[in-house]
């Protein structure tokens, strides 16, 4: 947008009495050191004390002198004539800052001294005036949500909608989560080796120029639900989609416009478990568009309760560190899946059996035929029976009727989630689905058409 020349002029005549002024005030005191995140060597994020700069140092020693000078009144009477909103409260919903004169003036000089210190710089101060001026009087700012997902690796970013993106996240971003209390694992403490990628939510606030009450706190809930959300859905996408070890313990958020600039807030992500359990989910050069397609699918059945509540309950198994946790999980999968019809007490009688022949009639798994799959959910709803009574443990193991052999419970269970994953990727998969099943006749799909008996 067009800036007045004379704000303009006002701000780089303000900005030169700011220099002169920091020049003239000698050298500064021992500096203040802060703690922050940095990459260093070989990749590593380290916490560091960071000393301010010395023009910081003098701006804190010279604070009267710089707060009252000349050219200061001049560029709060220019300013105000230009439509800047001073002595009013001004932020978004999701927090407000009085804009008076003395704010608005340090936003200026911070603005510059940080591009070019304690320099005389025409071109920078008009350029960083014109930035700054626009950012006091727009209409809406800026607010970027980041959510790490810790063990997804991936080469070029995936744009999932507006203001929506799968992403690797920047070194500031990297930064902010550190700052806010991300861990990537309880053996590495608190550092983190080459990229981390992770879910970008980039939304335009409407900026109000008072306090906000009443319907403003649900919009704010609404904002951080958003987040949540979309984190939650892409989390699962990507264990339904893959199989591998991914987590997404936190998100942060972050402002871009002048109310919110440099702040900072941050919370869990609803997912149980704050690291990755098993090796990485990679998201290839090549895997795009096959990703998209899977997201499009899971879109356009988000309204399903039914397969909403399988893909919920799926990804939580995949975050369980306890194999039995991981396997009641997934069978409440199988029976969202499979047993959604079956109100009746009559119905329920023969949960198991009608659980494993659903199961292996709808679903295809590579390498095992539909009397090995039958077995195998058999198997596991006896299982989880005995884990709901107590009566297994994590260290237990389990007769694979596929293998015929004694295998540890945590690999059996691997099998079982990888018949569930095939299931909800063909249910997503499908153009359409039943109000509230993903088959609409199981007795037709299992046993075949009715058909009219022959007349004599």
């Amino acid at each position: 947008m067009p800036v007045p020349p004379d704000v303009l002029n006002a701000a780089e005549a303000y900005l030169v009495e700011v220099v002169g002024a920091l020049e003239a005030s000698g050298p500064a005191e021992e500096g203040l050191s802060m703690p922050a995140w940095t990459r260093r060597d070989g990749g590593y994020f380290h916490e560091v004390q960071r000393t301010e700069p010395e023009w910081s140092g003098r701006l804190r020693a010279a604070r009267d002198v710089v707060e009252s000078l000349p050219a200061g009144g001049e560029l709060e009477a220019t300013a105000r004539a230009a439509g800047v909103p001073l002595d009013q409260e001004v932020g978004t919903v999701l927090g407000v800052s009085l804009m008076d004169a003395e704010t608005v003036a340090a936003g200026l000089r911070w603005r510059y001294l940080e591009l070019a210190g304690m320099q005389v710089d025409c071109d920078v101060m008009r350029a960083g005036a014109h930035d700054w001026f626009v950012d006091l009087v727009a209409e809406s700012e800026s607010f970027v949500w980041v959510a790490p997902i810790l063990g997804l690796e991936m080469y070029e970013p995936i744009k999932l909608g507006e203001g929506l993106e799968l992403a690797r996240l920047n070194d500031d971003e990297i930064a902010w989560c550190l700052k806010m209390g991300l861990r990537v694992g309880p053996s590495v403490g608190a550092r983190f080796v080459g990229d981390l990628a992770g879910i970008r939510l980039t939304c335009a606030l409407d900026r109000v120029a008072s306090p906000f009450w009443g319907d403003d706190f649900e919009a704010m809930h609404a904002i951080n639900r958003t987040i949540s959300d979309s984190a939650e859905k892409l989390v699962a996408a990507l264990r339904v989609w893959k199989t591998g070890g991914i987590a997404c313990p936190l998100a942060v958020g972050y402002g871009e416009g002048w109310s919110m600039s440099g702040f900072c807030r941050g919370g869990p992500v609803s997912d149980s478990h704050v690291y990755p359990i098993g090796p990485p989910i990679q998201l290839g050069e090549h895997d795009t568009e096959a990703f998209l397609s899977r997201w499009n699918d899971l879109e356009r059945h988000a309204a399903h309760s039914v397969l909403a509540a399988a893909i919920h309950r799926f990804s939580l198994a995949c975050s369980r560190p306890d194999p039995r946790d991981r396997l009641v999980d997934l069978t409440i999968a199988c029976e969202s899946l499979f047993l959604s019809d079956t109100g009746s007490v009559q119905e329920r009688g023969e949960l198991k059996y009608r659980l494993a022949l659903r199961a292996c009639t709808f679903v295809e798994v590579e390498g095992l035929t539909r009397r090995q799959l039958f077995d195998r959910v058999g198997r596991a709803y006896n299982i989880r029976s005995r884990i709901v009574h107590g009566e297994a443990s994590p260290t237990d193991t389990a007769n694979d009727p596929v293998t015929e052999q004694t295998v540890p419970l945590h690999e059996f269970v691997a099998s079982i989630e990888e018949i569930v994953r095939c299931a909800l990727r063909k249910a997503v998969g499908l153009p359409t689905l039943p109000r509230r099943a993903i088959v609409e006749d199981w007795d037709e799909l299992v046993v075949g058409p009715k058909t009219t008996a022959p007349q004599p």
